[in-house]
């Protein structure tokens, strides 16, 4: 058996197809803390909010099926998207309530995401799109340091590959669409949708920032387009605090489409 220790996601996603039996994963002991001291706040699909009693954090604690390495990644992506220039919350230390592992955010007062406002405000859906669109621009004109953030293409790669639900030909047909699309150093959000970007004071931040990277922001386009229209109709509701048919009126409003320089031809192209 081949073993890596003391690994990093780097390491695992150039590595873990080259016949490498085990990869161990090393991170600090997270802090624990007393949960008396927090209060829920809400449910995400993979993690759960709490709040400090004091006002001043915010504990994002995940589901057990969350790798510790994953868990740190968040961090150190967190802070690398603030010296890149793309606004996230600060994050602080690892650690653990009532035994599960969290991370510790600012809490931003008096924030509300991009969706809730579309649904609170629904005569408004042209505005809140462009504020959207205009920092998807924004964040999408930042340039990735390659020796932090990973390849979008090789996660995508190694998902592919790896996945059990479709049969080899399928898999084929994917992974040609997927070397079709131009590389680039361009910083990707990874769940690019309206309930990750948040304000206050009309001050925007990109939150749940687990998977960013680089590579071409028809990845962040795509992953919009499936968030809006691939869940049920529960989860937009309890996620998205939409319907599904404001999340349909979301991606045809015409402030969506947006321009990209295609990198081979340095000519703008259309991207929704």
């Amino acid at each position: 058996r081949l073993t890596i220790i003391n690994t990093n996601q780097d390491t695992y996603e150039r590595m873990r197809d080259t016949g490498v039996d085990v990869f161990h994963f090393v991170s600090p002991a997270p802090i624990a803390l007393d949960k008396s001291n927090f209060t829920a706040a809400s449910k995400g699909v993979y993690s759960s909010t709490y709040f400090s009693n004091d006002g001043e954090a915010v504990a994002k604690l995940y589901d057990d099926e969350i790798p510790a390495w994953v868990i740190c990644r968040e961090k150190t992506l967190a802070r690398s998207m603030s010296i890149l220039g793309v606004n996230t919350p600060l994050t602080g230390t690892l650690c653990s309530i009532d035994g599960h592992l969290a991370l510790l955010y600012e809490r931003v007062h008096n924030k509300k995401s991009v969706s809730r406002a579309i649904a609170e405000n629904s005569n408004e859906m042209e505005k809140y799109t462009a504020i959207f669109t205009h920092h998807a621009m924004m964040m999408h004109q930042k340039q990735c340091d390659t020796n932090i953030f990973i390849n979008y293409k090789s996660r995508l790669r190694g998902c592919i590959l790896e996945s059990k639900r479709f049969d080899w030909e399928t898999r084929e047909n994917m992974l040609n669409f997927l070397n079709s699309v131009p590389d680039t150093n361009t910083f990707v959000h990874g769940a690019m949708e309206p309930s990750n970007l948040i304000f206050s004071d009309n001050k925007y931040q990109w939150i749940d920032i687990a998977n960013c990277a680089y590579g071409s922001p028809m990845f962040d386009c795509g992953m919009m387009y499936f968030q809006c229209h691939a869940q049920t109709p529960e989860m937009l509701e309890n996620i998205f605090h939409l319907t599904q048919k404001q999340m349909d009126e979301l991606t045809d409003v015409p402030e969506l489409n947006y321009q990209v320089v295609d990198p081979f031809k340095h000519e703008k192209i259309q991207v929704r």
